[in-house]
C-alpha cells in the first residue's frame, strides 16, 4: 500500500489516479509500483540535493501518470470497463522512445514491429 493519508487516496482514487496492478499492489495510473513510490516520495520529501537526473525521472513519470489519467477519463461506460488497458497503451504509446528502460505496455511487452 502507497503512503498516503485517507484524504489523499480518496481524492486520488476519485480521479482514476489510484489503482491495483495485477499483484494488488496500489499504484498510481499508468505507473509501476517502484515508480509510484519514487513519485510520492519525491512530492513529499523536499530536498535541495536532488539530482538532475531524479528531476527528469520524476518529471518523465509525472507526465506518464497524466497521459494514463487523462486516457480513463476520457474513456466512458462501458469502453472504460472494458477497453482500459488499450486506452493506457495507446496513451503512452509515443510517450517515450522504444529504447527507454521505463517505458511500459500495460497488457504486455509488444514484440518489435
Amino acid at each position: 500500500m502507497l503512503n498516503l493519508s485517507q484524504q489523499e487516496r480518496a481524492q486520488l482514487s476519485s480521479h482514476g489516479a489510484l489503482c491495483s496492478d495485477a499483484d494488488g499492489n496500489e499504484i498510481l495510473t499508468g505507473l509501476t509500483s517502484r515508480e509510484s513510490i519514487f513519485v510520492l516520495r519525491y512530492q513529499k520529501i523536499f530536498d535541495d540535493r536532488r539530482s538532475a537526473a531524479h528531476q527528469r525521472s520524476y518529471l518523465q513519470l509525472r507526465q506518464r501518470h497524466a497521459t494514463a489519467c487523462a486516457a480513463i477519463r476520457d474513456a466512458t461506460g462501458e469502453k472504460l470497463m472494458a477497453n482500459v488497458e488499450l486506452a493506457l497503451d495507446q496513451a503512452l504509446e509515443y510517450s517515450f522512445p522504444a529504447s527507454d528502460p521505463v517505458a511500459i505496455s500495460i497488457t504486455s511487452i509488444r514484440q518489435e514491429k
